[in-house]
């Protein structure tokens, strides 16, 4: 993305047009701060339309202006003729405190803002609710402990739209990770979901399977599909274990079409 390489290049980027009037405010304000923005005028660029195009594919609406600082997107917002700069992140030590603005912010929580942050150090980047996930995803893998991520705040803060956004972020940089909410205490790499085939027929049929149910689904199916290994029986305890009694000791019949509850 063309975008995405001129704002890597310098501190300081601003996509402007030569006609909008609030793209020379926004310029005059950051050369009144005594800053030297890389301006990119898209109306005077022979690719401004597609410098445009990914603006608006990143989020941007409108296009222009559009200002970055280290690579990350600033929020402007416009009220009663009044131009804000949005800054709801901030941190103290490793709390990230954040103020609910009612309104949407697409730009601080799309895709491209979830790749920038996926592995970055904490405290690199401006404070974000991915970086407190990055954080916490890193520590897990690399430690092999669990983790927690307290969110608080008062009613309409924000906690339960934080935590969906947590939640994105995790399932973003490992899909797997949404084993670790259903499996318990079962927790280790030998835990997971799979179909596991012996012949092209039965690859093609899971496939497609898995293709239907994911467009009734709004999250991603995890389930692996691979080639089957060698077969290792489970332990015999575990064979025949509804009719055994189970976890609960209350034996069920084990056939095929059963529909007992387990």
């Amino acid at each position: 993305m063309v975008v995405m390489d001129l704002v890597g290049q310098k501190p300081l980027v601003i996509f402007s047009k030569s006609n909008c009037c609030i793209c020379y405010t926004i310029k005059k304000l950051f050369h009144g701060f005594g800053a030297n923005p890389v301006v990119h005028e898209l109306d005077e660029l022979s690719n401004g339309q597609q410098l445009e195009r990914e603006l608006v594919a990143l989020g941007q609406q409108p296009s222009v202006p559009a200002v970055f600082i280290g690579g990350l997107v600033v929020e402007l917002f416009l009220r009663s003729g009044t131009l804000t700069f949005i800054l709801i992140n901030t941190y103290t030590g490793s709390i990230l405190i954040v103020v609910n603005p009612f309104t949407r912010l697409p730009h601080l929580y799309n895709v491209h803002m979830m790749e920038q942050y996926k592995g970055a150090p904490f405290g690199e980047l401006s404070p974000n609710v991915f970086a407190v996930a990055d954080a916490s995803y890193r520590a897990m893998m690399m430690q092999s402990r669990s983790q927690s991520i307290l969110v608080s705040g008062e009613s309409g803060a924000g906690k339960t739209e934080t935590t969906k956004l947590i939640m994105q972020y995790l399932t973003y940089v490992d899909p797997n990770v949404i084993y670790l909410f259903w499996q318990g205490n079962d927790v280790g790499t030998q835990y997971r979901y799979g179909i596991y085939f012996y012949t092209p027929e039965q690859e093609k049929a899971a496939l497609e399977s898995k293709e239907q149910h994911q467009k009734l689904l709004n999250r991603t199916i995890v389930t692996e599909i691979r080639p089957a290994k060698k077969f290792y029986r489970a332990e015999e305890y575990h064979q025949q274990y509804l009719e055994k009694g189970g976890r609960f000791c209350f034996k069920q019949s084990a056939d095929k079409g059963c529909n007992d509850p387990i």
